[in-house]
């Protein structure tokens, strides 16, 4: 049984009797078997780093693969090690156009999957994916073990279909990822409606594509009494409608690395890597999100890894796919950008939250005990380059990017 001595690392991990301070352990399949301030056991490897911490095990709520029909973009395997790699022991797998995921076998197919490191929890489609007003088989796949439902694959929900569906939902506890687009407004549109629109010459999407279905869906779910999970807000205007309505109502509110990270003008080079649903938005639109991320309006944030192949993205930029992909550095992102004073922060939206809200369960960090923990070093500058690369895809903003953090591992 192999034995792993962490040194000199700051625990960082809620409800510990350590928390906050810096320590030695000693890890192994059984769990934390000694914690001390400084140990000399003989151990099977020693780590040790710069500013090692230890944080809870991240967790992804908003992550794609290309299993089972197109496994040349993402197979679980490389999924989980990109994870893994990112830091992160939990990752929600959503449906796409090419994987539906709307029947009871197709979420067998996912949960018969097991990894060491990364458990995966699969995301059901709401609404058959070859039709947009036949609900999934939404009681008999609530039975099985998966993390909710999402309208992925229909962004633009009538309102009648929606009442049936937040009722569904309430009626099973279920949780419901939904993606505010009104599909009449954005049709057509490659980026945000605005100075990168007109400088590349694009359609551009306009903000009220997403601010008219976010009131929509907040009216109904109000109606409703049913509080679902909003994602993929990008807009300064989206964060005032959930601060208004979050004083009647309560609900969840995710946003993706991308539009925290980038703005319109990322797109003015027309990299497809920056091409992307919900587009990026002008750079008050950005900074709004950041605000409402730092005062607590923003409850999740999430990778929104999209593997594609060459074929799908290296094109022209308006025949190309939205998406690009994020497990392994969005940590490293977010606290580059917020800075390593904010890591408690960046602990909450990335792991905490959701384990809070969606029962997860991340054991403690105690003698004796076992948890899903990440071990990152705040002191020790990584490149993410296609050598170190664990996704399939190479659809990265972030290729040849140097970090001033790096994830050493994730303990399970």
């Amino acid at each position: 049984m192999k034995k792993t001595l962490f040194k000199n690392v700051k625990i960082l991990f809620p409800g510990s009797s350590f928390y906050n301070k810096n320590v030695d352990f000693i890890w192994s399949e059984k769990g934390i078997e000694k914690i001390d301030t400084k140990i000399t056991d003989i151990v099977d490897e020693t780590i040790d780093g710069n500013e090692l911490c230890l944080i809870p095990g991240l967790i992804d709520i908003y992550c794609t693969s290309g299993e089972p029909n197109v496994s040349s973009r993402e197979t679980f395997d490389s999924l989980c090690h990109a994870a893994k790699k990112g830091g992160f022991t939990n990752i929600f797998h959503f449906p796409s156009i090419q994987n539906a995921f709307d029947s009871k076998s197709d979420i067998s197919f996912i949960n018969k999957y097991i990894n060491e490191n990364v458990k995966i929890h699969p995301v059901a489609n709401i609404v058959k994916s070859d039709s947009k007003n036949l609900m999934s088989e939404i009681l008999e796949i609530s039975n099985e073990n998966i993390a909710g439902f999402t309208n992925q694959n229909q962004h633009s929900l009538s309102a009648d279909l929606l009442v049936n569906l937040f009722n569904y939902c309430k009626t099973n506890n279920s949780h419901f990822f939904v993606h505010p687009e009104k599909m009449s407004l954005s049709k057509g549109g490659q980026i945000h409606q605005g100075k990168s629109a007109l400088y590349c010459g694009f359609k551009g999407i306009p903000a009220e594509a997403e601010t008219i279905a976010l009131k929509e869906i907040l009216d109904i779910a109000k109606y409703c009494c049913y509080a679902p999970v909003i994602i993929d807000l990008s807009t300064k205007e989206s964060i005032d409608i959930v601060k208004n309505y979050r004083k009647e109502m309560d609900f969840k509110v995710g946003v993706s690395i991308n539009n925290l990270i980038f703005n319109e003008d990322s797109v003015l080079d027309f990299d497809t890597n920056f091409k992307l649903n919900p587009p990026l938005r002008a750079k008050e639109d950005q900074e709004a999100l950041l605000n409402a991320l730092m005062d607590g309006t923003i409850d999740f944030v999430y990778t929104q890894h999209t593997p594609l192949t060459p074929e799908e993205k290296v094109l022209e930029f308006d025949l190309a796919e939205n998406g690009n992909i994020g497990l392994q550095t969005t940590f490293q992102a977010l606290i580059e950008k917020l800075g390593n004073s904010q890591i408690e922060l960046i602990s909450n939206v990335l792991s905490l939250n959701q384990s809070n809200y969606f029962n997860i369960d991340l054991g403690h960090f105690e003698e004796g005990k076992k948890g899903r923990f990440s071990i990152v070093d705040l002191n020790n500058p990584e490149t993410f380059n296609l050598q170190n690369n664990k996704s399939l895809s190479k659809n990265s903003a972030f290729i040849n990017k140097t970090f001033s953090t790096k994830i050493i591992t994730t303990l399970n």
